[in-house]
């Protein structure tokens, strides 16, 4: 089972945030093993309307990644946000991109995070 949960310590990743712009309140969630150790993780941002995501780190797990990101967007609705932002890349690929969260004209946004996991709940009711 696929755990992920809010860090309170984010001063682990000073070596990402020193590359991100100053004077933003950055967050991070960090996945779990079955051992305790941290697989994955992301930095993000909330941001007027939205939640930005800078940075994803997930080995060589794309489903880990895909779960990283789906629990930041997560979070984001349970604060009234409805929109998400991707910053993270992977190989020069943009990862909303790369696993079709956007529109094709907006590929690194989700313009409706309700929406979106909405269509995971479809999803699940088709299997």
């Amino acid at each position: 089972m696929l755990e992920i949960h809010q860090t309170n310590d984010i001063s682990k990743y000073n070596n990402i945030l020193e590359n991100l712009s100053p004077g933003k309140q950055y967050e991070a969630v960090e996945s779990y093993g079955r051992d305790g150790e941290v697989t994955g993780f992301a930095v993000y941002a909330y941001e007027n309307d939205s939640v930005c995501i800078y940075h994803c780190e997930y080995g060589e797990d794309t489903a880990l990644c895909d779960g990283i990101l789906r629990t930041v967007l997560f979070k984001a609705c349970l604060k009234g946000i409805d929109k998400g932002v991707c910053h993270a890349t992977n190989n020069g690929t943009n990862l909303f991109e790369k696993f079709r969260y956007g529109t094709p004209e907006v590929p690194y946004e989700v313009r409706s995070i309700s929406d979106f996991l909405d269509g995971c709940k479809k999803c699940k009711e088709n299997s």
